[in-house]
């Protein structure tokens, strides 16, 4: 789970994963497909989906 400001979002543990990856990491999304057993397209979508749901819940 992780918070901001008093607000909590779920996020699930391979969610997590690609986030540090990508972020932390500072792999590719193909690099990250290679490591997770997925497809550089779903990486692609599970970002796009996690990074809406977070910044959606964030104050602007």
């Amino acid at each position: 789970m992780t918070s901001y400001c008093g607000r909590s979002w779920q996020t699930s543990p391979r969610e997590r994963r690609i986030l540090t990856l990508r972020f932390h990491g500072q792999l590719t999304q193909k690099l990250i497909a290679e490591r997770c057993g997925l497809s550089q397209m779903h990486v692609s979508r599970l970002l796009k989906q996690v990074l809406a749901r977070l910044r959606a819940g964030m104050p602007r």
